[in-house]
């Protein structure tokens, strides 16, 4: 049955495009439509096991549908609430815009309205169109089968509560399971353009037609408008769905997936299915404490002879049958000793209409400590498969912890006792006295004297759990070291400390200890054996973390029995003044021998000039203290004189060989710098070669170790050896061509290879080769230093052109023509019918058979040429465009098209109900979209042809049109 013949019922939404808006359509890239991306080119297999997630298995999946109306796709920042999945539609999936085949990529604007003439669904009832069907096996884990969807249709919003109800269904079969799965939630109202849609009928819809479908319908709130969408071409779609139905894990089950357009084949929808999606839900296992769940800390446990625990095994919902879970029981824990005893490996049942079955861990009255009671799971379907574990503690007693250790504090300090336990047991402190808060289990503790508290923690039937701290509480030091002392060296004296109050135990400790024969008593003894001033403290600790410490501080003074001369023995210039200088105590007193250039021989500071080596004594003096002496050797060294030589030159890469002359010669404890030294062969030594590539100025310094100096300086004048450049350095010919290479500077020139050259010791070669080649050029200066050059010169590709001997092409209309290759300019020739004479591929449109001839260069300049020959061929055709906008601002009306003498014997145009709108046997009148002067709705038009060329021939054609408003 068509749907109503009157065309301004025809979708409203047709009017939303323009003619001009449709053809910017076409010209946009791909990125109108990169939030859905869709791969059609795809089999059952790919499909099923797209959609299939944990706990399924897919078999023997068939695809039944036109070709491209499936698809797997991948949304992006789209209003769909998918990811990603598989798409079937009625149509077509994917969008070709430049043919207006609209699929579900675009967006809102388009219009997916694509007749496959492909057939209905039995499973969807008769009067159906355009069914695509994916169907498959599959063998459940768990008791439950679902996955996630979005249905989509062009019949929204026009054909709302209309009887073009586009449907679809999932049918499932199997054990104890069958029916639709594609249902409203809470209903058992199929999914359906009447069931879920805007609650607002079409403009020939009557409301009683959705709520016909059943209680409730229709359901808006599961609807989503998409009249503006970017993403989806479809007006509307439901937000995502469950389907879901009852199974018997590891049964097998059939699946039928089909959608179909209802009562006519036009106006597409689709239904999207999430990737991953079809799952059916395993069980799992979880440990609970004893006492109902209350022993959890720090794991899940049980107390020997009074608090069971138990596992739990949940498959997360009810279900109407049974299921039988086999388990196996390990761990450090005894089966029948440890607990009673349990069948291990055994099955647990979780009943009909529940989700829950449990495993009671009951422990013994034995002892034993902690141990571990661990179970596994395993899969249903596979029995050597494990779907989970865990495990649960038994313990000798209840938990509780007191995590501080024993302490000691200084009175008025405060602990935090910090305590743990399972958070529902019950707790008490005894005593309570110094305790800030006893109704907290970490509580803090000022106590004013030593006390022992215990933490007590219950549970219902087990015995009290008991734990404690003993917090001792000390008074503050006081120490006193009395006055500062001075000792001489190696003198022994009684340190004489005082530490309050005495009825206390302290720990002693001295700082530094040096010079003590025991640190950590309240009076060592103290021999000093280093001289210089020294600080000492006492620490006296009655332990108490350190609270309690008392500290004194006293300075001793050492006398020194030595002194320090910085001179030591030393070597000097002849004719240098030594200032004596040093560290000594400032009582000393002093004397220099012998006298003979001294400055002051009862100064420590005094000045030494002496022209010999000699060695001089210096006495230090202090009370009745022995006399402390020491002597200085100094040493008188000569200044060096030195001679290099002349000025000399080098070539770039040569060395210089010196040979320099240092006196005086008698004396042979020299060393030797030269400045530069970084292109010195060995710049610490007299005889060397210079190797640098820059003119320097060289200086060799002469030193004696008293620093005794004496240097001389040379000029090294080094020629380049970068005088010659050639060009080009770098060039490309073409094959068979030739290129001129040429040499600046230099007075003789070297060329390697010789391969391809005219000469090879001229400035100037000439070079021909077949190949790349990279040429070495030695050039000589006027001083016959030498210079390197590089010269390369590249081969090009040839030219390339490809071009057909002859090109047919219809009267009065353009062909284009490709030359191909690699060139990137052209000239064609003749000009006459070519859209441009100066690109690859111009368009020809000859008025009679033309022979085109075309020169190619490439961008190294190679050059190509080919030639084609245009035939036109005058073969007389009508056709008609297969969109038109009467309210386009360039639309006139819609005309035909023609090539050649053409005598039209009737132009009719008809709507989709087979109503004819237009009726003409003028070549030149056009529709201008309009029926009995009312502008016909957008829709999709058939038109018939009936005309005859110059000779007599008929030529009748028909097709569609889409009229967009």
């Amino acid at each position: 049955m068509m749907k109503p013949s009157v065309c301004p019922l025809i979708k409203s939404k047709m009017r939303k495009i323009p003619f001009l808006v449709l053809i910017i359509f076409l010209l946009i890239t791909s990125a109108t439509q990169a939030q859905l991306t869709l791969n059609t080119s795809v089999t059952a297999t790919q499909l099923a096991q797209r959609l299939a997630g944990p706990g399924v298995t897919v078999m023997n999946p068939v695809l039944t549908c036109p070709s491209g109306a499936s698809a797997i796709f991948t949304a992006t920042n789209s209003n769909l609430g998918l990811g990603g999945g598989v798409l079937l539609t009625t149509g077509y999936a994917q969008t070709n815009a430049s043919i207006f085949q609209f699929g579900a990529d675009g967006p809102a604007a388009y219009v997916p309205d694509n007749p496959r003439g492909a057939a209905g669904s039995s499973a969807l009832g008769t009067n159906t169109f355009d069914a695509c069907t994916l169907e498959f096996d599959f063998v459940p884990i768990g008791d439950t089968i679902s996955f996630r969807y979005v249905f989509a249709s062009e019949e929204y919003s026009m054909f709302n509560c209309t009887k073009y109800n586009d449907r679809f269904k999932f049918y499932i079969s199997g054990n104890s399971a069958s029916g639709d799965m594609a249902v409203v939630p809470g209903t058992s109202i199929p999914v359906a353009i009447n069931s879920i849609n805007s609650g607002v009928p079409g403009p020939n819809g009557d409301i009683s037609n959705c709520q016909s479908m059943g209680t409730g319908s229709p359901f808006p709130q599961y609807y989503v408008d998409n009249t503006n969408g970017t993403t989806i071409t479809y007006d509307g779609f439901t937000v995502p769905l469950i389907a879901k139905s009852p199974v018997q894990s590891c049964d097998t089950y059939h699946l039928v997936m089909v959608v179909a357009d209802v009562v006519d084949d036009i106006v597409d929808s689709g239904v999207f299915l999430e990737e991953g999606s079809l799952t059916s839900k395993p069980v799992t296992l979880r440990a609970i404490g004893g006492a109902n769940g209350v022993l959890n800390t720090p794991k899940p446990y049980c107390v020997r002879g009074c608090a069971a625990g138990k596992f739990e095994i949940n498959r997360h919902s009810a279900s109407p049958y049974q299921q039988k879970i086999r388990y196996e029981l390990s761990g450090s824990a005894v089966n029948g000793y440890d607990y009673t005893a349990i069948q291990s490996p055994g099955r647990a049942v979780i009943p009909a209409n529940d989700s829950l079955a449990y495993i009671i861990i009951n422990p013994q009255a034995v002892p034993g400590g902690s141990k571990k009671v661990k179970i596994r799971i395993f899969q249903p379907c596979d029995t050597l498969n494990v779907l989970d574990s865990t495990e649960l503690l038994i313990m000798d007693s209840v938990y509780a912890k007191i995590q501080t250790n024993d302490t000691v504090i200084c009175k008025g300090d405060t602990v935090h006792i910090l305590a743990s336990k399972d958070p529902s047991t019950t707790f008490t402190w005894t005593p309570t006295l110094g305790l800030i808060d006893p109704n907290v289990l970490s509580p803090f503790a000022k106590p004013d004297q030593t006390t022992n508290y215990q933490l007590t923690v219950s549970v219902p039937g087990c015995p009290d759990k008991h734990d404690g701290i003993a917090i001792t509480v000390r008074q503050p030091a006081h120490v006193d070291l009395g006055p500062d002392k001075i000792v001489c060296l190696n003198t022994q004296i009684l340190m004489d400390a005082v530490v309050t109050p005495a009825n206390q135990q302290y720990q002693y400790l001295w700082t530094p200890s040096s010079g003590l024969n025991n640190s950590n008593v309240q009076n060592p003894e103290y021999t000093p054996t280093t001289a210089g001033d020294y600080s000492y403290v006492l620490s006296a600790d009655p332990g108490a973390s350190g609270r309690c410490v008392g500290r004194d501080t006293v300075n001793i003074h050492v006398m020194p029995d030595d002194f320090v001369v910085y001179l030591e023995d030393t070597a000097i210039c002849k004719g240098d003044i030594i200032n004596v200088s040093g560290s000594a105590d400032p009582n000393f007193s002093w004397h220099w021998s012998p006298a003979t250039g001294v400055s002051d021989v009862t100064v420590f500071g005094t000045s030494i000039t002496t022209d010999t080596t000699r060695t001089y004594t210096v006495t230090a003096h202090y009370g009745n203290c022995p006399d402390v002496t020491k002597a200085v050797h100094i040493e008188v060294q000569p200044n060096p004189t030195v001679y290099i030589g002349a000025d000399v030159q080098k070539c770039y890469w040569d060395t210089v060989h010196f040979h320099p002359v240092v006196g005086p010669s008698w004396y042979h404890n020299y060393t030797y710098s030269w400045q530069p030294p970084y292109e010195m062969a060995d710049p610490d030594q007299p005889d060397t070669w210079f190797f640098g590539h820059t003119t320097t100025n060289l200086t060799l310094v002469v030193t004696t170790p008293a620093g005794c100096k004496g240097s001389d300086d040379v000029l090294v004048t080094v020629f380049s050896n970068s005088f010659a450049s050639v060009n080009p350095a770098d060039t490309g010919i073409c094959p068979r061509d030739s290129a001129q290479l040429h040499v600046s500077g230099g007075v003789s020139w070297q060329w390697f290879p010789a391969d391809y050259l005219s000469a090879t010791n001229l400035q100037d070669v000439t070079v021909t080769p077949w190949a790349d080649m990279h040429y070495t050029i030695v050039v000589k200066d006027e001083h016959n230093c030498p210079d390197t050059l590089q010269a390369n010169v590249a081969v090009h590709s040839n030219a390339v052109i490809n071009l057909p001997d002859t090109v047919i092409a219809p009267e009065n209309v353009a062909v284009q023509l490709d030359a191909g290759g690699n060139c990137l300019y052209y000239n064609w020739f003749p000009p006459l019918g070519l859209s441009d004479v100066t690109i690859g591929n111009p368009m020809a449109m000859p008025p009679v058979n033309t022979r085109y001839i075309v020169e190619g260069r490439t961008e190294a300049g190679c050059v190509a040429k080919d030639s084609v020959t245009v035939l036109v061929d005058p073969t007389v055709y009508v056709k008609l465009p297969n969109a038109y906008s009467p309210l386009s601002p360039s639309a006139n009306e819609l005309k035909l098209i023609y090539q050649g003498d053409v005598q039209l014997k009737s132009f009719r145009i008809y709507n989709r109900w087979g109503q004819k709108v237009f009726e003409t046997t003028n070549l030149n009148q056009g529709w201008d979209g309009r029926l009995n002067g009312e502008l016909c709705a957008m829709g999709v038009y058939v038109y018939i042809i009936e005309a005859t060329g110059k000779n007599g021939k008929s030529y009748n054609t028909q097709g569609n049109v889409t009229l967009i408003r």
